[in-house]
């Protein structure tokens, strides 16, 4: 993505936590074992750590909104993450054609040529977020408090309590656009005029541990309840994208965050730099399936192990690839900043003449 200007080291560090939950939760949900299938001591240890998951794709999504919000459209941002996913693309399908061709057939050619936006949904439903900013802006600009108070009840009681309550839901490309959406304007209700009443660091982390810890107990109740069913019901109710809880930890983590008044640190703000290329690198579907085929989720079946030795599994994949992707920034960030800036003048001075 863009390189962000006097980057602060509050964001930055979440945004590296929100990428390394994310990986966590592609070992518990790309693996051998199944986590919606029949409720186990193992299946039950990968839920959990599929929570993270949901919760960092949303508090990355409200870190991005929140420094879109009241801006300018201009091209660069969406052309530097189309321009990232084909260059990292391009690199893998380099390497797997040095090292390993075997590998490579029509349509994993295909995909590696035509990365975007099929083969990873989320830089495609961020770039269409980006594309809608110049008129939820707008809308942010124009509506009162009341309005955009009343706009997100709507979008909550749809979107968010009526799906956490039932098993009623969107279809999965509306659900992703709409939640983006709503966490936008979630992000702009954060931004302007949460510091009335409850912007402070303390209550963001009441928030954040109350919403957890209300949500384990009750998946906790459920598969102990569900034990003898052939799959569970938490992931359906509890643990998606835009089910109440999973919100409600999203908003906590976001605000304490955000209240947190970290100082500037130097290696924190470089490394967050590379967490697209985290997400870039292992959702690389060929390299995907490899990821997770040799750092396998079946290894072991009781709770304990499962799950500390999942998350230092799925922590030590972020690692690796945080270090390439930031070696690749290094080397390439550069060329890839100044394209998306001269191709982006471009098109902003394009826009200007229409």
């Amino acid at each position: 993505m863009v390189q962000q200007e006097n980057r602060q080291s509050n964001f930055e560090l979440l945004r590296l936590i929100s990428m390394a939950l994310i990986v966590i939760h592609h070992y518990a949900y790309h693996g051998a074992v199944d986590i919606n299938a029949q409720v186990t001591q193992q299946s039950f240890a990968l839920q959990i750590l599929s929570l993270g998951g949901t919760v960092g794709v949303n508090v990355f999504v409200m870190i991005g909104s929140y420094f879109l919000i009241g801006k300018e459209f201009k091209w660069r941002r969406t052309l530097k993450i189309i321009i990232d996913v084909f260059l990292y693309s391009y690199l893998i399908f380099a390497v797997y054609a040095i090292f390993k061709p075997q590998y490579l057939h029509d349509k994993n050619i295909i995909n590696f040529i035509l990365p975007f936006p099929g083969s990873y949904w989320f830089a495609a439903f961020y770039v269409l977020l980006i594309l809608f900013t110049p008129g939820l802006n707008y809308i942010i600009e124009h509506f009162s408090r009341k309005n955009l108070k009343n706009t997100l009840y709507l979008f909550a009681v749809l979107l968010v309590i009526g799906p956490s309550l039932t098993l009623y839901d969107f279809s999965i490309e509306w659900k992703r656009l709409l939640t983006f959406i709503f966490l936008y304007l979630l992000t702009a209700y954060i931004k302007l005029y949460l510091p009335d009443y409850i912007d402070s660091l303390a209550k963001g982390r009441k928030l954040t541990l109350w919403a957890t810890g209300l949500l384990v107990l009750i998946v906790i109740i459920m598969l102990a309840t569900d034990a003898e069913l052939e799959s569970s019901p938490a992931t359906d109710i509890l643990i998606g994208q835009n089910k109440i809880f999973i919100i409600l930890i999203s908003c906590g983590l976001f605000i304490w965050f955000k209240n947190w008044h970290l100082a500037s640190i130097k290696w924190i703000n470089a490394l967050s730099g590379a967490t697209f290329g985290v997400y870039l690198i292992h959702e690389q579907p060929l390299l995907r399936q490899a990821i997770w085929q040799r750092v396998a989720n079946d290894q072991v079946h009781d709770f304990a192990t499962s799950l500390f030795g999942g998350f230092i599994s799925g922590f030590g994949v972020f690692l690796v690839c945080l270090l390439l992707a930031y070696l690749v920034e290094k080397i390439l960030g550069r060329f890839t900043n100044k394209l998306a800036v001269g191709l982006g003048q471009r098109m902003d001075n394009w826009d200007a003449l229409l």
